[in-house]
């Protein structure tokens, strides 16, 4: 069954969201660890995964897929604002 929204997470500085195809990483929070290609290529600040095609998350499809990353930043930086608003009592108010 398909999601009516994306979901997002947080993991230490990193952010990710995930809706019924694609996963979007953004990694803020070292760009020195190896990630993508199951470690053997540099992380990028953002990193797409089809999963339906590779559920192992192996191929960063990010410049290949410029429209959904466009999209999913949008989602994702909607995201991260309205954790920053919750976290700062907006949500209690």
């Amino acid at each position: 069954s398909q999601r009516n929204h994306s979901i997002g997470f947080r993991f230490g500085k990193d952010r990710t969201l995930v809706d019924d195809r694609y996963k979007l990483v953004h990694n803020v929070g070292g760009l020195s660890r190896r990630r993508s290609d199951n470690g053997t290529a540099p992380v990028r600040e953002f990193e797409l995964y089809d999963l339906e095609a590779d559920p192992s998350e192996t191929q960063n499809i990010a410049t290949d897929s410029p429209a959904v990353t466009a999209r999913m930043k949008g989602e994702l930086l909607a995201f991260i604002k309205s954790c920053k608003a919750s976290a700062e009592g907006a949500d209690y108010r």
